[in-house]
């Protein structure tokens, strides 16, 4: 039943596994996705007009994505600041998460 008012994707990923993503946006201005890694739980969030999309877990920052504008051709750029998460795979997080509509 919760899977009709919100989007949940399983992962098939060489490196990690299995990945669950699940949208837990509350408020559409500032949408929240929660990846579960192995055990570990990770936050994609997005703060109203800004942009800025953060990649953290509990303690941390792990990365931070900004972009120029919204519409293509868009200029993304990546801040890996910890964790051990491949830049690829938080690549495509991004991707899912900007399209998760």
């Amino acid at each position: 039943l919760q899977s009709m008012f919100r989007s949940n994707w399983v992962i098939e990923c060489r490196d990690k596994g299995r990945l669950l993503l699940e949208d837990r946006t509350k408020i559409k201005i500032n949408p929240t996705m929660k990846l579960v890694i192995n055990d570990t739980t990770y936050y994609l969030k997005k703060d109203f007009a800004n942009k800025r999309v953060r990649l953290e877990n509990s303690e941390q920052t792990i990365a931070e994505i900004t972009y120029d504008k919204i519409i293509p051709p868009a200029t993304v750029s990546i801040e890996k600041k910890q964790g051990d998460l491949s830049l690829h795979l938080i690549a495509c997080l991004y991707y899912i998460f900007m399209l998760r509509e």
